[in-house]
Order: structure tokens, then sequence, then C-alpha cells
């Protein structure tokens, strides 16, 4: 898909036709070949800093009936991978036809005092998915991995980084992370859209508790609380 840009903002927007198409698409393939359904919606040709993406919820309903199935959005801002589940908790919640899903940078304005003093010069995002005025805020029982941009900056070693969620109260909870030097992109996983800041820890990573184990979460919350004094002890594309 090819946006339209606005200042630092790149938008797009996949009609029922074409997104319903692609779905069909991705699902008999997916059939065909005995592997799970991913469809994959490109955002390209644009460095905007943040991206939004207008899709109908129709279509995201009967991709996220198959257990198996995944949504991704890539684009130079963002990449974020809905699982089935995250997919159906989002078309349930959709007030109508129609769902955007937005990452942008977070302004220092778009922060209170004591985001802002938590955060100081680290990098916000803020994650939004939103029908009909309504903000869908979270996944029920599904996932998102999302991809964010992040150079290190010198001094620093990628297995530092790490992504917290960014509450309203300043409060900094910890997101099972990993940084790619290739791509020069944080990765994490997340119930739930809101703010999220990219921090540094020189003490991490855990190398031997991979993101995808049941208890990263809460292993990254008790370990980053304990340092703070808390505790002692086949594809289908669409472009």
């Amino acid at each position: 898909i090819t946006p339209s840009v606005s200042g630092n903002m790149a938008t797009a927007e996949i009609d029922a036709p074409a997104m319903d198409q692609a779905v069909e698409s991705v699902l008999n393939a997916a059939w065909e070949s005995g592997t799970a359904p991913v469809l994959e919606v490109i955002v390209s040709g644009e460095d905007a800093a943040g991206v939004a993406i207008r899709l109908p919820v129709s279509s995201l309903d009967a991709l996220g009936k198959h257990e198996s199935a995944s949504l991704t959005v890539i684009s130079d801002a963002a990449q974020v991978v809905l699982d089935s589940a995250a997919i159906t908790a989002v078309a349930q919640q959709a007030a109508n036809g129609q769902l955007t899903l937005a990452v942008t940078p977070a302004d220092p304005s778009d922060l209170n005092d004591k985001q802002q003093a938590a955060a100081g010069e680290a990098s916000v995002f803020e994650l939004r998915l939103h029908s009909g005025g309504e903000e869908i805020s979270h996944f029920g029982q599904g996932r998102a991995v999302v991809s964010l941009p992040h150079t290190l900056p010198d001094g620093q070693d990628g297995s530092g980084v790490i992504v917290y969620y960014l509450d309203e109260e300043g409060g900094l909870f910890p997101r099972p992370s990993s940084y790619d030097s290739a791509t020069k992109q944080v990765r994490f996983s997340t119930g739930r859209f809101s703010k999220y800041l990219v921090g540094y820890d020189e003490h991490l990573p855990f190398t031997d508790v991979p993101e995808t184990h049941w208890a990263a979460e809460e292993i990254a919350w008790a370990y980053v609380r304990e340092q703070d004094g808390y505790s002692n002890g086949i594809a289908h594309y669409i472009e």
C-alpha cells in the first residue's frame, strides 16, 4: 500500500473488497499447504516516523476465526503482529465497521508530568487501536509483537535494550524484549496498546528465558523490581 503523508505521519487504508480478497487468498493457500495463514500488510515507500492504517473489521473477524492466523502490519515506523486471539478480540470491540491501528513517537507534550519525569530523555511511542471514536486497548487472551526503530547510543549493547509499558502514574513495567542490531529495531510482546518507553539496563539479558516462555513477562518484571530495590531475593502480501 502506498500511503499519503502529512508531516511525519503516513496514513493508509484498505477497503473491504481488497481485504476480503486477501483474507480469502491467504486462507486458501494455508489450507492447501497445511501452514498457518499469515496476512502481511506492507505500507511502503515512505520514511515517516508514524503510521496509521485503517482496516475493515469484517475481514479481520474472518481471519481471526482461524486459530493459527496472524496479521502483520509492516512500515518504516513500526512492525506489528497480532495473533488470532488478538485479531478476534479487536474485531469484537470495534464500534463500527472500520478500525485504525496507529504507531507514533510520543511528543513530550503528549505525556503528563509523571510520565515526563519517568521518561527523561528516553524514546516513548504511543500505540493505538480505535474504532468509531472508541479506544481499543486490550487484546483479551491475545498478544501483539511490536518492533520499533531504535539506534543504540555509543557504549550500549543491544542485549540491554528493554521496552517498558508507561502508565499514567509514571510507572514503568518491563516487557519481554529483544534488540536486532542488523535492523536497528527493538521487539517486544504485549497484551495491550498504550505508551511504551525504550530503555536500557546493562545487566540484561536473561539468556536462558526466551520471550516465548510462559513466564517471561513475570520474570522480567521481578528482575527489574529487584534491580530497583523493591525485592530481595504461507504469507499473502498487500502492498
